[in-house]
């Protein structure tokens, strides 16, 4: 089997294209969908920086006065009662004041930024209108797309009293297609634009290629600019910063900007994990018992968002039959540290609910700014289901679909594979396949086990083959479908895809599978093959789930009690020495 090292936080998946994901609907990707978007979508805040704490506001813009909805204003300069802002780079009269969402060839169905003050317009860097040609009906991309640059730069902000800043801002964006995230950044200058500090990151690791940020993790990013701006009259520069990879799509919008003060001791639990060793990342929400790792890595991301550097910040992960307190560590002032251990607690069959609560100086349990220290995380182990997902078992989940109702070119033939890591010999008698809405009755799952490295290297030759099953009324009813290995098949330790194949004769019998995003997984957790594109990655957890031998009774237990006659083809007695 393929070793595939990916770290604990891995977070979304590994883009492996670079052509333009066209929306078919608000939710679904068009040709090749490098993540599961929402068919059927629950809605949970996922925006870590929103805190019901009191900031000081040291100055904010809105980009009110500028244009009258629905006319979009260009540059190169936009006027507000801030003063003027200004367009630079060699892109920068890309950038404009509008009202409506990006209009070009990849960003159909695109929602309008959801930002506070959108009615009075915003700002936009539309990459995606500039490379669509305009004289073609339907639009389409450009022949020769191309990267783009852009800045758009602030008028002067008087920061010379302050002694800390934090920089908020109400965003959405989309970029294409390549390994890195997208080069969106905020550049501070304190001598009016003559030098600029380093790049602030403003995407966030949660969104990948061909996202919509808003509908992942809110509208709401926060910049520490603690380090270049307090004491000083600055200004901002929001870039759209062209890479090796091109960015040649899709677009960035920004509206309500604001300066704020920093409280001086505040640490956010960015997230939290226990991971099995051997599972190179993965956090499997089912586990069976024959299956259960040597060891597990506990702990959270913590990030210092406070004023002042943190030399002991400390996380309890209590899960009531066990707890974890990894050592207190230093966490310097706009830093981010993981705070771990690893334990080898003892897991019995059960549902598990853990509290990560991380503590340090003045916040702690009761103070207003502890909103944010606190995450928690569900598993299970069981006698015989291992599942990548936590459908069942989260408490707050957020659940996507993905099928043959996603892509323009996969409504036959679409493969679909979760991984799993064999720790023992397992017999493994079936699959489970979560179906999701809309799935129509008619079509047909051949499910199969597929090494890896034969998976991620664009092949689908199985080392073992399910009996078939053709979807009915009564699966749908049930949430799910039984794919049957005739007499089980036994796996050896190592890793392996839980594949299914979908077939829906055209369209007609849609298949639509569960698929859970509630906790990031790495990229090649879930996967997906399309016979004209090959295998993509998707750091979700599909509802495909294994299905093994359920372990016998200990015999210990037994101890005194006599079954006869043995065997029987009638009546049986059973005596219990022990009563």
């Amino acid at each position: 089997m393929k070793k595939i090292y990916l770290g604990a936080l891995a977070i979304g998946f590994i883009a492996t294209g670079a052509i333009g994901q066209n929306l078919v609907s608000p939710y679904q990707f068009g040709q090749k969908n490098e993540l599961s978007n929402a068919v059927e979508k629950i809605t949970t805040p996922k925006d870590k920086f929103s805190k019901n704490i009191t900031k000081a506001l040291i100055w904010s813009e809105d980009f009110g006065g500028i244009g009258t909805s629905p006319i979009a204003t260009g540059g190169p300069s936009f006027t507000t009662p801030n003063g003027i802002w200004t367009t630079g780079g060699a892109n920068g009269n890309v950038w404009k004041h509008g009202f409506l969402s990006s209009n070009g060839t990849w960003s159909t169905n695109i929602p309008v930024l959801a930002s506070t003050s959108a009615a009075n317009g915003f700002m936009m860097f539309d990459a995606d209108s500039v490379n669509t040609d305009w004289s073609l009906s339907p639009i389409d991309m450009v022949a020769s797309p191309v990267g783009l640059t852009g800045e758009l730069i602030s008028p002067a902000i008087d920061l010379t009293l302050e002694t800390s800043a934090l920089l908020t801002f109400e965003q959405d964006y989309r970029y294409c297609c390549g390994n890195d995230a997208l080069n969106i950044n905020v550049y501070v200058s304190t001598n009016d634009g003559v030098t600029w500090s380093a790049p602030y990151q403003a995407s966030k690791n949660e969104v990948t290629a061909n996202d919509i940020s808003q509908e992942d993790v809110g509208v709401l990013m926060s910049v520490n600019i603690s380090n270049t701006a307090p004491g000083n009259t600055i200004k901002l520069k929001f870039a759209w910063e062209t890479t090796a990879n091109g960015d040649s799509h899709y677009y960035w919008a920004i509206d309500d900007i604001s300066i704020v003060t920093l409280p001086p001791d505040d640490v956010i639990n960015e997230a939290s994990y226990i991971v099995g060793d051997g599972n190179e990342g993965q956090e499997y929400g089912r586990t069976p018992v024959s299956q259960i790792p040597a060891s597990w890595t506990i702990g959270s991301s913590v990030k210092n968002f406070g004023a002042n550097d943190q030399p002991a910040v400390t996380l309890e992960a209590d899960f009531g039959s066990f707890v974890s307190n990894p050592a207190a560590i230093l966490i310097l002032a706009d830093s981010t540290e993981l705070i771990e251990e690893v334990a080898s607690p003892s897991l019995p069959i059960g549902l598990y609910d853990g509290t990560y609560a991380v503590t340090a100086a003045t916040d702690t349990v009761g103070e207003p700014t502890f909103v944010d220290n606190v995450r928690s995380r569900q598993f299970e182990i069981t006698n015989s289901v291992y599942s990548l997902d936590g459908i069942g078992v989260y408490t707050s989940p957020l659940n996507s679909s993905i099928g043959t109702n996603s892509f323009t070119d996969a409504t036959d033939g679409l493969i679909l594979g979760t991984m799993y890591h064999i720790k023992a010999d397992a017999v493994i008698n079936n699959l489970q396949v979560m179906l999701a809405t809309g799935t129509v009755a008619g079509g047909t799952i051949f499910g199969s086990i597929i090494d890896t490295t034969v998976f991620i290297n664009d092949g689908t030759t199985p080392l073992f083959n399910a009996d078939p099953v053709t979807v009915t009324a009564a699966h749908i009813s049930a949430g799910f479908v039984d794919i049957p290995f005739a007499g089980g098949i036994t796996l050896t330790p190592g890793a392996y895809f839980a594949a299914i194949e979908l077939t829906s004769n055209s369209g007609s019998n849609h298949i639509v599978v569960m698929d859970d995003e509630t906790v990031a997984q790495p990229g090649w957790a879930s996967a997906i093959y399309i016979a004209a594109d090959q295998s993509w990655t998707n750091g979700t957890a599909i509802g495909i789930r294994m299905v093994t031998t359920a372990l016998s009774i200990n015999e210990n237990i037994l101890d005194g009690v006599s079954v006869y006659p043995n065997p029987s083809k009638g009546m049986i007695t059973i005596s219990n020495d022990n009563n």
